[in-house]
């Protein structure tokens, strides 16, 4: 079982992981998520060093995904300091049906197979109402 860390500026992550719960409230989520936010009182130095000592505590050795607000934001600079192949990996630009999905995987869902996963749910949920109704 992989490790997941949802890091937002504000209460973000904490208000996705509580979506995701909502959602699937009938279902019991295969993998845990933490949720990390970083407000303007944090300094980025102890940040750095809650991130570290909290992806230390859900990888169960299988790896650990970091999943970002935004690339180039100081909660997605910061995760990518810990990019290690196959130990740890950063997804930016969360939403919600990209946590559902990482939410309901195997437990047996390799890193790589997350990631993809991950990346195909969140890609695949942005929708144009307008234009899908075009079609």
């Amino acid at each position: 079982m992989i490790g997941i860390i949802v890091i937002s500026h504000g209460n973000f992550a904490d208000e996705l992981i509580s979506a995701v719960n909502f959602v699937l409230s009938s279902k019991q989520p295969a993998i845990k998520m933490v949720g990390m936010n970083l407000d303007t009182s944090i300094d980025f130095d102890a940040f750095k060093k809650e991130l570290k000592r909290t992806i230390k505590k859900v990888d169960k050795g299988n790896g650990v995904l970091l999943v970002t607000d935004m690339f180039g934001g100081t909660p997605s600079n910061i995760s990518l300091t810990f990019l290690e192949e196959d130990k740890v990996e950063v997804i930016s630009g969360v939403n919600l049906p990209m946590l559902i999905k990482l939410a309901t995987v195997s437990e047996d869902t390799s890193l790589s197979d997350s990631v993809e996963i991950a990346e195909k749910a969140g890609r695949d949920n942005i929708i144009v109402a307008s234009k899908l109704i075009k079609k």
